[in-house]
Order: structure tokens, then sequence, then C-alpha cells
């Protein structure tokens, strides 16, 4: 199973060390085994080791990376950097670095002289097949080729919001239908445009009517069949695309007053699941309380009446959910795994729970007590072997707070039947993380982590096995 993957921040503003506002919350831009939470039943994980952090070379201070990964695991860091940091109008080269033997980042390599990655917080690459990789760019095209090689673009018709590519080498290519350009595409409906090698591209096929909408994803299994999942006029919506380009019915999910952000993942035996978070943010502050739900359909059935994770309401900074809000797993062979942004009444966590067949466990805490800590991003491999990583000190989308720990932590365990371990750090304070990715080996059972540093070139560490 691979799944799209979720940026959290715009190229261009990032060449400026800052972090933009965004008037929507982030996507949720995976992970849990069955016994996680029975507390004595299950095993305690054993301390994964994380090698001290890296850069990427010529990665420029405040460039966002964009890790391209698959089911095999994480395969190359793609990004922009900017050859005129006095203009945020570029030029934007695409520079990247492949992933060798323990994960190790290879020399940094210009891949295209101009293709700029995508702007919103939505899509991110995919590796697929045997070595290939799909990028998308701020507009409407994507960037496709060997992950070690050059990239030709390729141009949609309409804006892409992700990409999902498996083993086999198919690719799911998620996009939007404008009105018109001028109407800023909305509103708007969502196609699909499948990719194999030998027939290349396919026809996009429409998902849905036009309609007003905030975000949409997809993830593909093994054998060819797309999950997508979107938004229209306050309704989640889900839908099966067969390999061959078949519709199967639309599922609507849930009702949300408020701007969702959306994940999916469906297993190679036909389990699927579909994760949003809703929160209206204007100007950078809350402007209604956080909410993390999940449904979930076994293998060929509809889905379930959504659960309700976990509600923050608002805090009197009124500070938002940044980041993954919510990041779900359903790996080939494992139950499953959700983990998302928490509060305990007087700090921001981070909570993590196993998938079932379509129940959710009890959740496990999983940050350290006492410390405001948001999500970053989660990771579950078919072997069972999970992470996840969390931004500690950081009280919703405020900056660190002062006298708590900043930098970069994760938690890890070996196998589902594992609870989760303490926090390990990977980057120390006082490193100002703003957002990381994670990916794990299928073969090694390594993660490894990126992650944009605001005031530093794009940082890096990889995992002993977990």
């Amino acid at each position: 199973m691979t799944r799209a993957r979720t940026r959290n921040i715009h190229p261009r503003a990032a060449f400026h060390g800052y972090a933009p506002t965004f008037c929507r919350p982030h996507r949720p831009d995976r992970r849990y085994g069955c016994c996680l939470c029975s507390g004595a039943a299950a095993a305690a994980a054993t301390t994964t080791i994380w090698s001290a952090p890296g850069a990427l070379s010529g990665s420029g201070v405040g460039s966002q990376p964009l890790l391209a990964a698959g089911a095999a695991g994480p395969r190359g860091v793609f990004w922009n950097v900017n050859l005129n940091p006095s203009s945020s109008d570029g030029p934007f080269p695409l520079r990247a670095s492949s992933l060798g033997s323990g994960l190790v980042p290879a020399a940094t390599r210009s891949v295209h002289p101009t293709f700029l990655l995508a702007e919103e917080p939505d899509s991110a690459g995919a590796a697929f097949g045997r070595g290939d990789v799909v990028l998308p760019d701020g507009a409407s095209s994507v960037a496709i080729g060997p992950i070690g090689g050059a990239l030709r673009a390729h141009r949609l018709p309409g804006p892409v919001r992700a990409v999902a590519g498996n083993v086999a080498g198919d690719v799911a290519i998620l996009s939007e239908a404008c009105a018109t350009r001028a109407s800023g595409c909305h509103p708007a409906a969502p196609e699909v445009v499948l990719y194999r090698n030998g027939p290349g591209f396919s026809r996009a096929i429409t998902l849905d009517r036009k309609g007003h909408s905030y975000d949409a994803t997809l993830a593909i299994d093994a054998g060819g069949t797309a999950l997508v999942a979107w938004d229209r006029d306050g309704s989640v919506y889900a839908r099966f695309v067969s390999p061959s380009g078949k519709l199967t019915a639309i599922q609507r999910l849930a009702t949300e007053t408020t701007p969702p952000g959306i994940d999916v993942a469906i297993a190679d035996d036909g389990r699927a699941a579909v994760g949003w978070t809703s929160q209206s943010v204007s100007e950078g502050q809350a402007s209604s309380p956080f909410a993390a739900s999940l449904s979930l359909a076994g293998p060929h059935h509809r889905f379930t009446r959504p659960k309700l994770l976990e509600t923050i309401a608002l805090d009197p900074s009124d500070v938002y959910v940044p980041y993954r809000g919510l990041v779900v797993a359903l790996p080939d062979g494992q139950p499953g795994m959700a983990a998302w942004s928490g509060f305990d009444g007087a700090h921001f966590v981070v909570r993590a729970a196993s998938i079932t067949g379509t129940a959710v466990g009890a959740p496990q805490t999983v940050s350290q007590a006492g410390v405001d800590t948001v999500l970053a991003d989660a990771a579950e491999s078919s072997r069972g072997e999970a992470a996840i990583l969390l931004l500690p000190g950081r009280r919703g989308s405020g900056p660190p707070v002062i006298g708590q720990p900043g930098g970069l932590d994760a938690v890890s365990r070996g196998t589902a039947a594992q609870a989760f371990g303490a926090p390990v750090q990977v980057v120390g304070s006082p490193t100002y993380v703003d957002g990381a990715d994670l990916a794990i080996d299928a073969k090694t059972g390594q993660a490894f982590a990126t992650w944009r540093n605001v005031a530093g070139p794009i940082g890096w560490s990889a995992s002993s096995s977990l």
C-alpha cells in the first residue's frame, strides 16, 4: 500500500526563513498494532537509536524537503533552491538526494531546471515501481522518472492535489477540473489520472460534480485500486477507482461545517481508512474547535459511521493544530494505526490507537507528560514496525515554548504487539523544526526522517531498526 503524503509550507515563502500563515488547517499535508494499548499485556518497546542530525548539501536555509516514499520505504529527498535569495521569484531549480545503504543521503544533484514543487500542503511525492518517482508541481503538472536520474514533466488538465504509486509501477494522480482559471479553481471537480508503464497516462476520470472544497487526497494498493477522498460543499466523500478506471459508488462519510484536512490509506486486502481533521483558521488564529475523525471499511465493504477520536476546544491564545493533525495507516498484513494531535486539558499531546478491522482501539498518549507537543508525522511498515515524529515544546501552532524542550523527538515500536516506548531525541533544542516527514524501509526496518530547519539547511536522520 502506498499513499499520498502531505506538505506544510509554501516553498517560495520558505526561502525567506519564515513559516507563512495558512487560512485553513494543515492536512493530516499513518498506524498501530492490536495489542498496543492493553497495558501489561503489551510488550515494552526497545529503545531506538537515531543517527546524529545531518544536513543535505546545497539545500539552503529555509528549504522545504519533500520525502519520496512508497510501500518499500523512503527513496529520496527533493527540494527547490532559490538561486536569487533577494527575490521571491526564483529561479527555483529542483534538486535531489537519493537514499543509499543505511538510508544515508547521496550527494546532491540537479534533476530539473525549473520544476517547482507543489505550493499547497496537500501534495507530496511518491516512489513507485523499482526506482521511479512522481512529484507534483505548484500548478498542473507532475515530474516523473527514475529517482536517480533526470525527470520529465507531464502536463495535466488541472491543478494537482496528490499523487500515489505502488510497487508494480502504477501511479494515481489526483487533480481538479476548474470552472475557470480566473475563479481560483472554485467550483471544481476532483479527477483521477492513472499511469501505467507502457500505456502511459490515462484520460482524466471525473469523480464528482463541481463544488467548493478544501482538501482531497488518495492512496493506491498493490493491485492498482485507488481510494480517493475529498470534501465538497460541507461534506466528506470517498470513492474507489479500479485499475482499469471503473468507479464505485460515491460514499458520503460525514458533514463538516469547518474546513477539513483529509488522510487516507488502503491495504492490499481491500481494507480502507479515511481520516480527517476539521478546524476553521483565519489569519493564523483558530475560530472553531479542532476535531479528528476516522471512518473505516473492511475488505471491499462500505465505510462505517465515523468515529470521533478527539475534540479540542478553543485555546485562550486561539492557536490552531498545525501540520498533520491526523495520520492513518493500513500496511499490508498489519492491523493498522492512527496518530493525532490532542489536548489533555492542560497541554497539547500526541496520541495513537490501533485499527483492527473496523474498530479503533483505546488511545495511548505517546508524548512526554507535561510538555506541549504536536504531531509531525507517523509511519508503519508491513512488518509491524512503527514510528511517530513529535514536535515537543509546541503549544498548537505557536512557536517553541520558552522553558520547554524543542527540536524533534520520536517514539517507536518494533511490532504491532508492542506499546510505543518513551520519546527519544532526534534533534535537540533550540533548533526550530518546522514540520517533518517520516518513512520506514520495508526490508531493514529502519526509519528515515527529514525536516525543515528555519535557521539552517534541510536536516535528516536515520534510525536503527525499530
